[in-house]
């Protein structure tokens, strides 16, 4: 077990190209950062990986360590103090932001990781309204769970850092996928909408399809509309610029049980993107030129 860590260490090591050698027993190799406010002082929860116990990225055994501060920095100085290691996070695969912190101390947040020299912008973000530690010492792969959770009726997909961030300064607002810690496990819920980093509401199902549609991040949907069951594969959004205008097109391949049921398919995605794109105003340049074009097929 004890040459498995080293071999997954040398691998970190190899892929990252720019970094100097430093030994081994100097580093604590963070995979996971959970970010709270207790006390109106941050609370940093951080998973730490056992290179002696790490089969692969499913199977290892993780070190939770917990620090408080009235900002980050002195909250970061505080594990250091208790790990006697330092700690490297340019492997980070999940920042988890808690619903306790508001826009101003996401603002630092971001400040935070944009000042880290060693940081990549490539781990994921995820929000909640549960105990960071619950989350952080689950077993549960929190990326591989939204990613399998993409095909369920959340439908939601992982965002990484630099995208949330890229949306976020070109449009100010952000949707965010949203975990919970119940029944003594983790649940996917959906995406939160923000917008200048203040937490606004969290979308309904049918607001979580549309936002997916309007990426282009659906290729199957299963729906049942009307006690109708509807599966529906290679789904595409073409997006056609048209001056100050974004034309949609909807390509659907439909599978009913009878053909005149594709009427209500289509009715219903025109209502729901419709509502999304009057709810939220990032979409207002959207129009939907040619709404679904498809094949219906019978079973």
């Amino acid at each position: 077990m004890k040459k498995l860590g080293i071999l997954f260490f040398i691998f970190l090591f190899g892929i990252t190209g720019c970094m100097k050698y430093t030994e081994l027993n100097h580093l604590s190799i963070v995979n996971t950062i959970g970010i709270e406010k207790e006390n109106n002082l941050y609370k940093v929860t951080i998973a730490v990986v056992d290179p002696n116990n790490y089969e692969n990225e499913d199977h290892y055994e993780k070190n939770i360590y917990e620090a408080m501060g009235d900002n980050l920095t002195v909250a970061f100085n505080h594990l250091y103090l208790y790990l006697d290691k330092e700690i490297y996070i340019e492997h980070l695969e999940t920042l988890i932001l808690s619903n306790t912190l508001n826009h101003k101390d996401i603002d630092n947040i971001n400040a935070y990781f944009n000042n880290k020299n060693n940081n990549r912008n490539s781990f994921t973000v995820v929000y909640t309204n549960s105990k960071i530690k619950d989350i952080v010492s689950s077993t549960t792969n929190i990326n591989r769970l939204i990613q399998t959770n993409s095909e369920n009726i959340s439908l939601v997909h992982p965002l990484t850092y630099e995208n949330y961030l890229k949306v976020l300064y070109e449009k100010k607002y952000s949707f965010i996928p949203t975990i919970r810690w119940e029944n003594n496990e983790l649940a996917v819920v959906g995406y939160s909408y923000f917008y200048n980093n203040k937490p606004i509401n969290l979308l309904t199902q049918e607001e979580n399809i549309s936002y997916n549609i309007l990426n282009n991040d659906i290729d199957n949907l299963n729906l049942s509309i009307e006690n109708k069951y509807y599966s529906i594969s290679s789904l595409d959004t073409t997006l056609t610029y048209n001056n100050d205008k974004t034309d949609i097109t909807i390509t659907s391949l439909i599978y009913s049980e009878e053909k005149e049921y594709i009427k209500k398919y289509n009715k219903y995605i025109k209502n729901i993107i419709t509502h999304f794109i009057e709810k939220y105003s990032y979409f207002d340049e959207y129009t939907i030129k040619t709404y679904t074009k498809g094949e219906t097929n019978e079973k």
